[in-house]
């Protein structure tokens, strides 16, 4: 039985933004898995209070990622959906709500 290669485990860091550019603490954000056709659940983060998460994901991977923040009053915010593979070394991600 020959094994594929190990996957290497990275860990993706990323802020949500408001539209002035400001964190927002308490934003729902979502990572799923897209790279194979049985591809897991999503996972749900919410954000701390200078708009950051944190999710481990696997290096060469590729994933469907955005965030919301249900509003008291008003609409839903949203960021546009970003899909990302993970590379070696990944940079913080930035989502912005609209």
């Amino acid at each position: 039985l020959i094994l594929p290669p190990r996957f290497i485990e990275k860990q993706l860091n990323g802020i949500v933004l408001d539209a002035s550019g400001q964190p927002v603490r308490g934003a729902t954000v979502w990572l799923k898995e897209i790279q194979y056709k049985d591809s897991d659940m999503p996972y749900s983060r919410e954000t701390d209070q200078e708009g950051r998460f944190v999710f481990p994901v696997f290096e060469g991977i590729r994933y469907r990622l955005n965030a919301y923040l249900d509003r008291k009053e008003g609409p839903r915010a949203e960021s546009a959906e970003l899909q990302i593979v993970i590379p070696s070394n990944p940079e913080t991600i930035k989502l912005v709500l609209r």
